[in-house]
């Protein structure tokens, strides 16, 4: 339904994406190398988006952003989420990212996060970076995803990751109380 431009920075909307038919149980991740929730992006494209999710009650749609505040943004602005819609974000780490990332900072995408009325959430913990156990764990109990997943970096961003030890300590603190997929898991190399 979005799609990006080379550069990964231009969304376009794809109207004929929005007139796909989807067969129940299916399940659409939307926008899955872009961010359809950026606060910059046009919310009457994102009302289409959500309109597709209601046409098709029995379908499931994962929403991801780095920037969860543009899901609150659209709850005030427009309407609620459906049912079918699994609101994620992605949250790397819960340290600072500002040096390798525009995104807003871990702890603003937790509070943004929060505040999101919508029930249905989802955690991305991927490529997960270094990370303060407690706090982690902590913010995923107070966030109450139905999932999390964890997974390290694919594209050799040269990232600071935890051991394989300390990520499979946070792999079993959460799934003391959440559903954990497991992604990309290795020993780190640094460097």
């Amino acid at each position: 339904m979005f799609d990006y431009y080379k550069d990964f920075s231009t969304p376009k909307l794809i109207e004929k994406r929005l007139k796909q038919k989807f067969k129940p149980g299916d399940y659409v991740f939307v926008s899955d190398m872009g961010d359809a929730w950026a606060r910059s992006i046009d919310m009457k494209w994102q009302a289409a988006v959500v309109a597709v999710a209601r046409l098709n009650p029995e379908t499931n749609f994962l929403y991801m952003t780095k920037d969860p505040l543009g899901y609150c943004h659209f709850e005030r602005n427009a309407f609620a989420f459906p049912d079918n819609v699994l609101l994620g974000v992605t949250m790397e780490t819960n340290r600072g990212t500002k040096k390798i990332s525009h995104a807003p900072d871990p702890l603003a995408r937790y509070l943004y996060f929060m505040n999101v009325q919508h029930k249905r959430k989802f955690v991305s913990i991927e490529p997960i970076m270094d990370f303060d156990l407690e706090e982690l764990v902590s913010w995923m109990k107070e966030l109450k995803p139905e999932a999390v997943a964890v997974g390290y970096d694919n594209y050799k961003n040269n990232l600071v990751e935890p051991s394989l030890v300390k990520t499979n300590n946070l792999i079993v603190r959460l799934a003391e109380f959440t559903k954990v997929y497991t992604k990309t898991l290795r020993y780190p190399v640094f460097g």
